[in-house]
């Protein structure tokens, strides 16, 4: 039962349940601003630094794929050719 509730208690300070309400909300904020402003999450654009892919990851609870060829107007914006 101990390692359980050890177990538990990581993954809620991992997923940012432990955080101060000031932290989650400026979190979702940023979030937010990203998101109407380049069309994805904080989250997606690491991926796309990886990637080098157009990915959202709302798209994969549409039933969608997560991630695409990147669009030429992405790639001539960033200086990619």
């Amino acid at each position: 039962m101990r390692k359980f509730l050890a177990l538990s208690t990581i993954a809620c300070l991992l997923g940012g349940y432990g955080l101060p309400i000031a932290f989650q909300i400026a979190s979702l904020a940023v979030d937010g601003i990203a998101l109407a402003s380049t069309g994805n999450t904080t989250t997606d654009h690491p991926v796309f630094t990886v990637t080098s892919m157009d990915c959202a990851m709302f798209r994969g609870l549409k039933g969608e794929e997560v991630c695409r060829n990147k669009p030429q107007e992405l790639a001539t914006r960033t200086g990619d050719h």
